[in-house]
């Protein structure tokens, strides 16, 4: 099952009125990897701020084309294939050492007078460590204080917003995965 942003635009809503509530007003929104620019778009509007792309962790032995290809494929296998699938993949990712792209750096990007957060979102937290990794960058580079988001959540990591618990890969994606 695919999401659309209608399937969502009320659970982001209920996100950014909770946000209000816990008074983070963010200055700036990052959005982790291109297909996540949608949601940093839509805080960016709820909060009046800009969105700066911020590129996926690299992730060492996975690469582009293989991923296509698996998502190519999924789709033609029956349901009952895709859980084991989904926890095989699981166990690769969470065993997968990630880094930020080689050669990028935040030089600019996140530069702001003032003292209000940095909000970083991303469409699904799986281990957490691409939210981890990049707060931690964002944080040390700016001294500003980060707030995470992701649509889903997975095992015990939780951003510090999200949307939707238990989420399971293959068996639906979020949008643009």
């Amino acid at each position: 099952m695919k999401l659309n942003f209608s399937d969502l635009e009320k659970d982001l809503e209920a996100v950014c009125e909770q946000m209000v509530a816990d008074m983070v007003n963010p200055e700036v929104v990052g959005y982790i990897g291109s297909k996540a620019e949608f949601i940093g778009d839509f805080f960016a509007d709820r909060f009046d701020c800009e969105s700066v792309y911020l590129p996926s962790l690299h992730v060492n032995g996975h690469t582009r084309a293989a991923k296509k290809m698996l998502n190519a494929m999924l789709r033609h296998f029956p349901e009952r294939a895709l859980v084991p699938i989904s926890n095989i993949y699981k166990k690769y990712i969470q065993s997968a050492s990630r880094c930020i792209p080689e050669g990028f750096t935040l030089d600019g990007s996140l530069n702001y007078e003032g003292d209000s957060p940095i909000l970083l979102v991303d469409d699904s937290a799986f281990t957490g460590e691409t939210l981890d990794a990049w707060k931690q960058e964002v944080e040390k580079t700016t001294g500003k204080k980060v707030y995470t988001f992701s649509i889903t959540v997975i095992d015990g990591y939780r951003p510090d917003y999200y949307c939707i618990e238990d989420w399971r890969p293959f068996e639906w994606r979020p949008i643009g995965v």
